[in-house]
């Protein structure tokens, strides 16, 4: 069933027609690996098969079943979640606060930190898309139980996990700057003293010292603004009654060559979630 579904939008409706998920949820609390894992890779074929992930998909406490899949003691189980988790956290709020509500993130920290380079990259994923919703309700979450292990990706020397890195952790930056009073959320002084003291901003210190240019404009840029200045600008612009409500990724960082000239025809959101898709884009189907 999960090479049926595979690349066809078509053939992954017909299965919700035919209510076939509905059967594999009772899989998942399965004791046999061999109904497990398969059963695993439908879901995840059936995710990314899909345009937009439908609501029904997440029914049942689908959710909530999976997260105690991520300590199973075999990888393919851990993976199989992994992929699925990070195609549902690309969806609506909702989705995001049913995979903060089954409690995904400390988990996913945990990952980040500790697992092997694959389920790293896996994991991954998962956390941008935490960043780049509006508003600041996950941020928080985010960086109380997922900053230290995603700062830690920047030393896999993977220019596309750097670049969605450094988006993510100016977006926090930014997002803290502009908050008025310390009871609104993350505090930007706090934030900045968490990054240093995870040895974030020395792994950011390092990106300058790679051959892509952009990236280490990009590392510069972050800590010019944000560790030399304070997130001065920020905070100026706020107090000058900028919309708290906008994108605070949507101004283009100055003097960040290539990466700065296509960042002003596009906000940091839509740059992160373009990075996303194309993480989660290879499937972990593995026969």
């Amino acid at each position: 069933m999960s090479y049926l579904i595979e690349d066809s939008e078509p053939r992954a409706s017909l299965l919700l027609r035919e209510d076939v998920l509905h059967h594999l949820r009772r899989c998942l609390t399965s004791g046999d690996d061999n109904e497990l894992i398969p059963a695993l890779r439908v879901f995840g074929n059936f995710a990314s098969s899909m345009t937009l992930l439908p609501n029904c998909v997440l029914a049942d406490n689908l959710l909530a079943k999976m997260r105690p899949l991520l300590d199973h003691s075999d990888a393919k189980v851990r993976l199989q979640v992994l992929f699925f988790t990070s195609i549902a956290s690309d969806g609506p709020d909702t989705f995001l606060d049913q995979i903060a509500d089954a409690g995904f993130l400390p988990r996913v920290g945990q990952i980040l930190l500790e697992a092997d380079e694959r389920e790293k990259r896996e994991a991954f994923w998962i956390v941008p898309n935490f960043v780049i919703t509006r508003g600041n309700k996950f941020k928080n979450l985010v960086v109380e139980n997922c900053l230290e292990g995603f700062l830690e990706t920047l030393t896999l020397s993977d220019t596309e996990l750097t670049h969605c890195v450094l988006l993510s952790v100016r977006e926090l930056l930014i997002s803290a700057a502009r908050r008025k009073s310390e009871d609104s959320g993350q505090s930007f002084e706090s934030l900045r003293k968490q990054i240093e003291h995870c040895g974030g901003l020395k792994k950011i210190e390092l990106v300058q010292n790679l051959a892509d240019n952009d990236l280490a404009q990009m590392s510069r840029q972050i800590i010019d603004d944000f560790f030399v200045h304070n997130g001065a600008l920020y905070e100026t612009n706020s107090a000058a009654g900028l919309d708290e409500g906008a994108n605070p990724g949507s101004e283009p960082a100055a003097d960040v060559g290539e990466v700065g000239a296509e960042a002003a025809g596009e906000t940091a959101n839509e740059a992160i979630n373009q990075a996303t898709n194309e993480g989660t884009n290879e499937t972990t189907n593995e026969g």
